[in-house]
């Protein structure tokens, strides 16, 4: 059943844009719109819907399927719907590029490279890339900051491609937009210090006084757009000034407010006070080369991807982009599709929403998003584009609908997210509850803090660990109900999930959990290599790479593959000759503890011409090494991980064939910092441990927000670019002034507004999760000297003592 606004948005003629809050039915929405639109006329097969990952395509097509066949359309309709377009905008860039590979200049038998081959391959040739620059490209910088700049701009080519075709033309204008957006920042941030000069008087001639009036001078100065006072209150003093004349409150407050100008404006002197200097003159000297070596590596990489028939995602779209600028292929699309839907826009970048702007001109389109839940910066995501599309839609005199329904979170507890969600500004949009009835009798928002933190994070974070495990297991213990189906009942541990924004607590709070007898389990987790059972199997690695490495025999013996007891080790160690190898060693030991070690090695050694993978099956099959690790506490996580890491091997055997080769290539990745992700682990019936970027979509009956008073990261990176503003550097430690470039400043201001947005907006996804219980845990109180998310809630947090905790963990 449709709601009304629901209705508007399904029967639309034209175009529509479509705002979705969490949980609102917006996969509902698109379901119906799609089959809205084939009822009309059009065949499945000229309709175009793309979502975000293919688990939310393929969930999206199994609706269309299961709602057409009620639909009393015809066989031949129902059998085009195999055949139609519903996909991630990766799979239809793809598409593009395969109908189009001359135009799109790709391989016509090109393959996708997933993310870890698209590392690989960097790993592989990004040194024979920067091999190619000219050597007049490191007259002004050294080769290793050339190289990551240019490892920076490989992740965003068209965007950077179009940053370094700026000139310095805007530069002035951009000093200016920083001053100004400055200026207004710590006019907000004094307000407060302001009103408290203003509403005090001290005494003629007083230190304090003088203090006084000087830093209202300041305040008005900066309101005036005057900077001629800013060097003037860096200096002012608070010595001196008599406190018994003024009053011994009075005269502290005086100078806290003193003390809270001179101290902000310091903190944005450089920003309040920018000039076009020597840092930008730096600049300008060094584009040049950085334009020519980025020319050069971003074409040596697109041809040895042409070679090796491959195309990664963010180039993918790069490619389909250049097909659609051929006048002929955008005719051909427009001719076959006539009807777009695109899901979670405001996901997208702007090469995507170029692409999507030439394929859909003249069509029906349909786009759903909230801008409220755009959180993949990192991704190259913008939330302009939903803007842009929605106010592009709306000037068509097509309709924009907002879905203001909730239908995942009872009427409490929404009640109290749209209170705490206020922190999202002009986004902040509430949400109205379709469940009247809360489960169970609550509270079904609750708030903890740590009353006495221990001062190191790791410290905090395992307090918090203890915290967290103590309320799932009242939960537990309690029987809370929750709503499942229209029907309550008692909660399980698959009904929980632990949310961090970053992924390094939630390893924390899984040992806690373990310890006190909560089954968990981490969705996904970082740097496969880092872990145990990737260390075993780049050891068995190395030792077929060279059976005389002496490490790689000695780690494989005390593994879980062998279990070598160390005074078993030890007492062949004492009859090793200095001459000897530990595997000649092994090769004529004796001793019983080493049979089923020497036997598999000297096996694994006189094979090592097989492939890589072949010889773990032999040594699977003769240790047992994937039994054992699973028996082991967490035995699911680890099986995972070490099946992941023989899949890394049979990727890179495909290329080398050889485990000499295969080996080389895992250092160089490891040698390069580049982490390769865990594999997500399910189980029937555990908690779930989760960062935020990964539950966005997702929902549970209970939900805890964790790790709350953990500071946001604000940015500061050597480099930043923009396609609509160019590339800076940051040079401060190269001039004499420490002043880094205009466009370096007004970038770095950019991007630290963009990144808090952000945060808000990750914040917001966390805590729409919950459909019936959502608690909210912090290692400590708020802190005002940093932003944090415990600060953007309008909630109180109760204090809990870790001795509480200790005695209350079962």
């Amino acid at each position: 059943m449709l709601t009304a606004k629901q209705a508007e948005a399904v029967m639309a003629t034209g175009r529509v844009a479509v705002t979705a809050g969490a949980g609102s039915g917006k996969t509902f929405l698109l379901t119906e719109r799609y089959v809205h639109l084939v009822t009309q006329g059009l065949s499945p097969l000229e309709v175009v819907a793309t979502t975000f990952t293919r688990k939310a395509a393929a969930e999206l097509k199994s609706r269309i399927r299961t709602r057409m066949q009620g639909a009393a359309l015809s066989p031949e309709v129902q059998a085009e719907l195999e055949a139609a377009q519903i996909s991630t905008m990766d799979a239809l860039a793809a598409r593009i590029c395969h109908d189009f590979p001359l135009e799109a200049n790709v391989p016509a038998d090109f393959t996708v490279m997933d993310e870890q081959e698209a590392i690989l391959f960097k790993a592989r040739y990004f040194e024979e890339a920067m091999a190619q620059v000219p050597q007049v490209c490191f007259a002004h910088m050294p080769y290793s900051v050339l190289r990551d700049v240019l490892e920076a701009l490989m992740f965003d080519p068209i965007a950077a491609q179009e940053a370094l075709a700026k000139d310095a033309s805007d530069w002035e204008a951009y000093a200016e937009q920083v001053r100004e957006e400055t200026r207004q920042s710590v006019l907000e941030q004094i307000a407060p210090h302001k009103d408290t000069l203003q509403g005090l008087r001290g005494p003629t001639g007083d230190a304090r006084e003088d203090a006084r009036v000087l830093a209202l001078k300041c305040v008005q100065q900066i309101e005036a757009r005057d900077a001629s006072g800013f060097d003037a209150i860096l200096n002012v003093s608070l010595r001196g000034g008599s406190k018994k004349t003024w009053g011994e409150d009075v005269f502290k407050e005086a100078g806290v407010a003193i003390s809270g100008v001179r101290d902000t404006i310091k903190k944005h002197y450089k920003q309040l006070t920018l000039t076009l200097g020597e840092a930008d003159a730096l600049l300008q000297t060094r584009l040049p080369a950085i334009r020519t070596a980025f020319e050069v590596v971003r074409d040596y990489l697109a041809a040895q991807r042409f070679k090796a028939r491959g195309v990664d995602f963010a180039n993918l779209e790069v490619h389909a982009l250049k097909a659609l600028e051929c006048a002929h292929v955008r005719a051909h699309y427009r001719a076959r599709w006539k009807a777009f839907l695109i899901d979670e826009l405001q996901d997208t970048n702007p090469v995507q929403a170029r692409l999507l702007g030439l394929l859909a001109e003249g069509a029906s389109l349909t786009v759903v998003g909230d801008a409220k839940q755009s959180i993949y910066g990192f991704r190259r995501a913008d939330v302009n584009v939903f803007f842009r599309f929605r106010d592009e839609i709306l000037e068509r005199s097509g309709r924009v609908v907002t879905l203001d329904t909730s239908f995942r979170t009872h009427v409490k507890l929404l009640d109290d997210l749209n209170t705490m969600t206020a922190f999202l500004g002009d986004l902040h949009e509430p949400l109205t509850a379709s469940r009247h009835v809360a489960p169970g009798d609550g509270p079904h928002l609750e708030a903890y803090c740590l009353k006495d933190p221990a001062s190191l994070r790791d410290a905090q974070l395992l307090q918090e660990a203890k915290l967290i495990a103590v309320r799932i297991q009242r939960f537990l213990a309690s029987n809370i109900m929750i709503h499942d189906a229209g029907v309550e009942r008692p909660v399980e541990p698959k009904d929980i999930a632990v949310i961090a924004r970053t992924k390094a607590p939630l390893q924390v709070y899984a040992a806690v959990l373990e310890q006190a007898g909560v089954p968990a389990v981490l969705a996904e987790t970082d740097d496969l290599l880092a872990t145990r059972e990737a260390q075993d199997g780049m050891m068995l690695l190395r030792f077929l790479a060279d059976p005389h490495d002496d490490l790689a025999v000695m780690a494989l013996l005390r593994s879980p593959m062998f279990a070598v007891r160390d005074d078993a080790l030890q007492t062949l160690a004492a009859t090793k000759t200095k001459e000897q190898s530990w595997f000649e060693l092994l090769s004529t030991a004796s001793n019983e503890a080493f049979q089923t070690a020497r036997n598999v090695l000297i096996e694994l050694a006189n094979k090592r011409k097989q492939l890589p993978t072949a010889l773990f099956d032999i040594a699977e099959k003769h240790t047992a090494y994937p039994a054992i690790i699973s028996h082991l506490p967490n035995g699911e996580r680890r099986l995972a991980d070490y099946r992941a890491f023989t899949d890394l091997v049979r990727r890179l055997e495909a290329d080398t064939h050889n485990a000499f080769s295969v080996w080389r290539d895992i250092k160089t990745i490891m040698q390069q910092d580049i982490n390769l992700p865990r594999p997500p682990v399910t189980t029937s019936n555990a908690v779930t441990l989760i960062n935020a970027h990964k539950a966005k979509g997702l929902e549970w009956p209970v939900v805890i927000a964790a790790d709350l008073a953990h500071k946001f990261r604000q940015t500061s990176d050597s480099l930043y670019f923009s396609a609509e503003l160019g590339f800076a550097l940051k040079l401060d430690a190269e001039t004499p002034t420490k002043t880094n470039p205009v466009l370096y400043e007004a970038l770095k201001q950019a991007k630290r507004t963009a990144e808090l947005a952000e945060q808000k907006r990750l914040l917001y996804v966390t805590l729409t999760r919950a459909r019936d219980y959502l608690v909210l845990t912090s290692a400590c109180e708020a802190d005002e000297a940093h932003t944090c998310a415990y600060n953007l809630l309008n909630t109180p947090f109760t204090p809990i003592a870790e001795q509480t905790l200790n005695s209350s963990l079962g």
